[in-house]
Parts: structure tokens; sequence; C-alpha cells
């Protein structure tokens, strides 16, 4: 099975919504959020190939939605560990290079 592991990026992301979701909801809605994104994360320990790519935004990059975050990843990491690249806001505009930061 392989491993998962959140970029530094990520792990700010995950941070940042969170923190967020604890001032402008409750926090009982910040840790729903924190442990559905947790276990879509854990997940992909078990299906690494689960999200569909998203080739637009990288050669391997594929995609899980805990709505409206979208988790951004790539399966087929070199070294066999699923890398969490970035953790965003389905609103954002997002691009290539602001996947990449993750990597």
């Amino acid at each position: 099975m392989p491993q998962v592991r959140l970029s530094k990026q990520a792990q700010d992301d995950f941070d940042e919504i969170v923190a967020y979701l604890s001032e402008a909801a409750e926090a009982g809605v910040a840790a729903r959020y924190a442990r559905d994104i947790r276990a879509a994360i854990n997940r992909l320990a078990t299906i690494p190939h689960i999200g569909p790519p998203r080739r637009e935004l990288g050669a391997h990059v594929r995609i899980r939605i805990i709505a409206p975050y979208l988790i951004f990843y790539d399966p087929d990491s070199l070294d066999g560990i699923v890398q969490v690249l970035r953790i965003l806001h389905g609103a954002r505009d997002i691009s290539e290079d602001l996947i990449q930061q993750g990597r």
C-alpha cells in the first residue's frame, strides 16, 4: 500500500481551511471538514487512482472533491508515494502554476 504525503503547501492549505471555517462558521463545521478531508486523503493510500485525471494541471495530477474543496494529488510519483499537492476552494481560479507550487 502506498504512503500518502502532503506537500508543505497542501498542509498550509489544510490549516488555513480549518482556521477559516473555525472563525467563519463554527467549530463543528471546521471539525467535520477536517475529518472529511483527512478521510479522503487517507483513502488515497488504498485507491490512489480513485480521482479523475486533470492533465491540464499537470501530467499526473488527479482530483478528489470534498465540496467545495478540491484535493489535487499525484499518485504516480517516482518514489511510489502519493503526493497531495494542494487543497483549494473550488471557486478559485486554479491554474497549473498554482498546483505545481505543491511540488
